[in-house]
Parts: structure tokens; sequence; C-alpha cells
């Protein structure tokens, strides 16, 4: 039999039998999720304010894209970029900054 097949018959083996303890699982934390789902919602009633006849197929689609934002927002204060002095004074002189 192949050794990487004997070790996991062993580690299976040990694991029913009681003598290794299995690593716990690392909570997942739902507080980014939580944020862009806050955000979208308040951006989406917002939008349904100023369109209350709006179709039922257009309110998804739009709740989609203030979904999109939202991840991008959030996104954007978790990973914010900074733009050096340097660089700040080259935005707009050229086509490589569009």
């Amino acid at each position: 039999m192949h050794p990487s097949v004997q070790n996991t018959y062993n580690e299976v083996a040990k694991t029913l039998i009681g003598l290794t303890v299995k690593a716990e699982k690392p909570v997942r934390s739902y507080s980014r999720q939580s944020r862009v789902m806050a955000r979208a919602w308040a951006d989406h009633r917002e939008w349904l304010a100023e369109h209350p006849s709006a179709s039922a197929r257009y309110r998804r689609i739009m709740f989609a894209h203030h979904l999109k934002h939202a991840h991008v927002f959030v996104n954007a204060q978790i990973n914010p970029v900074f733009i050096t002095d340097e660089q700040s004074r080259f935005i707009g002189s050229d086509s490589r900054w569009r």
C-alpha cells in the first residue's frame, strides 16, 4: 500500500478512537458583510423613495447595483489607497491616470 494512503488510514483510525483532537475552526466574522448589506439597503431605500413605481425586475437590478457599490465602498474603507505627493502631481496630466 502506498505510504500516503497508509498515513491517511492511520490518521483516521487515531481520530476514530480519540487519540487526536481536531482543531477548532476559526469563527467567521460577519462584520464586513453586515456593513455592506446595511449600506446597500440604505442606498436602495433612498432610491425607492425617489422611484416608488419601479417594476419588481428593475428593483432587483437596482439592488444588485447598490450591493456592488456597497462592496466597493466598504472595501475602500478597509483597504484605503494612499497617493503620495509625487503621484498626485501627475494625476490628470496624461492618459495613464484615467
